[in-house]
């Protein structure tokens, strides 16, 4: 299997991936080629391939590391534990089959609520609306820390998140929230949304385990920051998100069917515009688990 990696055009990061084929089991090789991509471009958008099944994708996946079990975390009965299938579709009693794929999203990080977050994820776009849909936009949190003073770097060297998946939805704006209120009619009452899980703890700055590289991992799923005082802890993750976000370090992709996007869940973070939700919109989502290296602790981190 060949690749051929080109930069996004006019974007601050990001590739497009050509020849790489999720319906195949990857090797060592690939699985290798495909992470040194992301070291060097954060994002990849894999088009021109066979879409694969559900196996086919979760033994895609997995060949980067230990899936979340997704569709069980969600209570989702489905034909793989490890696909979260976000979809709009409602059954006949006129609720969503899967988590809403049309409401919107805050920026957060995929199951950073958790004390193990993820590494990778594949978001992958089976069904859109005519107008494709809402986009995803990611913002590239390495250059963020990257861009930060030392000053600042010596400030928040050692500082810890508290992380909950709780008060997240303050951070849309007021259009979102009416949208985002419109879905709970929707909502299936039999899904285990992850709202009343323990808080966990993160670094604020968080190495990556392979490349080094430091990321200013903060999201709407900051709830608070350990030992702070909350009014000094909103100001400093308020200022940090506004630095994250800036529109410089930022890309919206606009989905095509079949696009799977594989991100790197340590040096993005992401969030969802809404959509019609009178129109079909189905995703397949699946992360890889980053592996138990004093990712939830409170150990330094120097640049």
């Amino acid at each position: 299997m060949s690749i051929k990696v080109s930069q996004l055009p006019g974007a601050p990061f990001g590739a497009t991936v050509e020849g790489l084929e999720p319906a195949e089991t990857p090797t060592e090789e690939i699985v290798a080629e495909v992470r040194a991509e992301l070291a060097e471009h954060v994002l990849l958008v894999v088009r021109g391939h066979r879409p694969p099944t559900n196996a086919e994708l979760v033994r895609f996946a997995g060949g980067f590391g230990p899936l979340f079990d997704g569709g069980e975390l969600f209570g989702i009965t489905s034909p793989t534990k490890e696909i979260l299938r976000l979809t709009s579709e409602r059954n006949e009693l006129g609720v969503e089959t899967g988590p809403s794929a049309v409401t919107p999203l805050p920026w957060h990080t995929d199951y950073s609520y958790l004390p193990c977050a993820a590494r990778e994820t594949f978001l992958e776009a089976v069904q859109l609306p005519a107008d494709g849909g809402g986009s995803t936009w990611f913002a590239d949190v390495y250059d963020a820390w990257e861009s930060l003073a030392q000053t600042i770097h010596d400030r928040l060297d050692g500082l810890v998140g508290i992380h909950s998946i709780k008060g997240s939805g303050r951070h849309l704006s007021r259009d979102e929230r009416r949208a985002a209120r419109a879905g709970r009619d929707y909502k299936n009452p039999d899904f285990s949304y992850p709202g009343g899980r323990v808080p966990v703890r993160h670094p604020l700055a968080h190495r990556h385990p392979d490349t080094g590289r430091i990321a200013l991992y903060v999201n709407s799923l900051v709830a608070e920051i350990e030992g702070w005082d909350p009014d000094d802890a909103d100001g400093l993750l308020e200022d940090l998100m506004v630095h994250a976000t800036d529109e410089g370090r930022v890309y919206g992709h606009a989905w095509e069917v079949g696009d799977l996007v594989i991100f790197d869940d340590i040096g993005t973070i992401h969030r969802r515009d809404p959509s019609d939700p009178e129109q079909i919109r189905t995703m397949r989502q699946l992360s890889t688990m980053l592996a138990d290296d004093g990712l939830s602790t409170t150990g330094p981190v120097t640049a």
